[in-house]
C-alpha cells in the first residue's frame, strides 16, 4: 500500500466526519486527542500517515481542536504506555487527563483474495471511531476500504 493510499484513507474519513450534523451543531470546536491508527495487517505500514492526515483535515477545517501529540506522548510515556498497546479504557483515561472531549482512534485490517492463476487483490479496511470521553460512547464511526492489486 502506497503513501497516497494511506493518505486517501485519512482524508476521506476526515471529510466524512466534518459532514456530520452533531459536529456542525456544536457551539465551539471541541478538543480531541488523536490516537494512532493501529496496524492490524500482515504488512509493515506506517499507519501514522492515516492518523496525521485525518487529524490535519479536521484541525485545518477549524471545526475541531486537538491535544498536541507531544503532550499526549509524554503523558503515555510517563504512564509506561503507548497508543499501540492501550485498550479503550486507557485511551479514554488519557483523553480525560488531557482535557479532551473526544478520543479519535482506529485500526487498519486486510483481507487477501488470491485466486488460482490470477494476481489477486488485497482489501485494506480502515475503521475509525470518535468516542466521547465522559460517557465512553462511540458517537461516530466509519469504515473506508481500498483495494490494491497484488504483484505476481
Amino acid at each position: 500500500m502506497a503513501f497516497d493510499d494511506l493518505q486517501w484513507l485519512g482524508e476521506t474519513a476526515g471529510a466524512e466526519l466534518l459532514g456530520q450534523r452533531f459536529l456542525k451543531a456544536l457551539p465551539a470546536p471541541p478538543l480531541a486527542v488523536s490516537m494512532d491508527v493501529l496496524n492490524r495487517t500482515s504488512t509493515p505500514l506506517n499507519t501514522r500517515i492515516i492518523s496525521d492526515t485525518f487529524r490535519n483535515v479536521l484541525l485545518n477545517s477549524g471545526r475541531m481542536r486537538f491535544v498536541n501529540n507531544a503532550d499526549r506522548d509524554a503523558l503515555l510515556h510517563n504512564a509506561g504506555q503507548s497508543t499501540v498497546t492501550m485498550n479503550i479504557d486507557a485511551r479514554l483515561a488519557a483523553g480525560k487527563k488531557l482535557g479532551a472531549r473526544y478520543v479519535c482512534h482506529g485500526w487498519l485490517t486486510e483481507t487477501r483474495d488470491l485466486r488460482a492463476n490470477q494476481r489477486g487483490e488485497c482489501h485494506y479496511q480502515l475503521a475509525i471511531e470518535l468516542t466521547e470521553v465522559a460517557s465512553g460512547l462511540v458517537i461516530w464511526s466509519t469504515k473506508k476500504e481500498r483495494r490494491i492489486a497484488l504483484l505476481p
